[in-house]
């Protein structure tokens, strides 16, 4: 039985058999010109391996290794179960990631080039975020300035952890209000990375309460202001106070490394959990 799917067209009437050449490579490619094409739409389920295998007139192994290319690429993904089976998607932030990751490990990118490019490209960000939030979006950022500024306000043994929490809220906030998804895919990545290294330094290195405390009523001070210039519709000055932030931010942060005598690259092998340790 054929499968009728994929826009009411059948697997037949989108695919042609692999005559010759490299057949997987083969298979995929009509597979993504098919999702290009939009014969196969986002979020729809791909027929079974055997009906492609009958309709490729290719292998079962060849099928999943064309399916499995398309998932590295993010364009399918492939759910295991009896309820699953291959699903058109789009690349995410994940992806992304885990791109990034690599080359953190590798030894391509460094932590400072990291904050550089979040300064540079979250500027931008907000400066696109102040031009297109709503006036219910930007209420949403009041709110959550003002959960940072209650838990600035009392703080506890947990006070640290739950500021810079509502703090990655704010900035992950903005992005969404950019309204570009590359923008917010992208920038979110490098505030992930950007996370665990800050978070590492604040929890494994002796840093101060009273230091914690003034890091802390710094940034609330420059979100203050961040929210200041979105009320105020103002997009070079909030452009120009998370740079300044993000700025302060990697100073802080550079200082506890060599107070500690650990080096950026060390502190990329403990975090991604490479040999090196204290």
């Amino acid at each position: 039985m054929v499968q009728k799917n994929m826009n009411n067209l059948t697997a037949k009437q989108i695919f042609q058999p692999i005559q010759s050449g490299k057949v997987a490579q083969n298979i995929g490619c009509q597979i993504e010109d098919a999702i290009l094409r939009g014969d196969i739409s986002l979020g729809e389920r791909l027929p079974p391996a055997r009906e492609l295998q009958h309709v490729f007139q290719a292998s079962r192994s060849t099928v999943r290794e064309a399916l499995k290319v398309l998932e590295q690429k993010g364009m399918v993904e492939i759910k295991p179960g009896s309820a699953g089976g291959t699903y058109v998607t789009v690349a995410s932030g994940e992806k992304v990631g885990e791109g990034l990751a690599m080359l953190f490990k590798l030894g391509l990118v460094s932590v400072r080039q990291l904050f550089e490019f979040r300064e540079l490209n979250e500027a931008m960000a907000f400066e696109s975020a102040v031009h297109n939030a709503t006036e219910k979006e930007i209420a949403e950022m009041r709110l959550l300035l003002e959960a940072l500024r209650k838990t600035y306000n009392c703080r506890n043994g947990s006070t640290y952890e739950n500021f810079f929490t509502i703090e990655r809220k704010m900035h992950e906030k903005v992005l969404t209000m950019a309204n570009n998804p590359l923008i917010k895919w992208v920038i979110e990545t490098t505030i992930t990375h950007t996370w665990r290294y800050l978070v590492f330094t604040w929890e494994r290195l002796a840093i101060k309460t009273s230091d914690k405390t003034t890091i802390m009523k710094t940034s609330l001070e420059d979100w203050e202001d961040i929210v200041g210039a979105f009320e105020d519709r103002n997009a070079l000055f909030a452009s120009s106070l998370i740079r300044s932030h993000l700025i302060n931010y990697y100073r802080a942060f550079k200082n506890y490394l060599q107070e500690n005598d650990i080096t950026e690259a060390d502190l990329i092998g403990i975090v991604h959990k490479e040999n090196k340790v204290l």
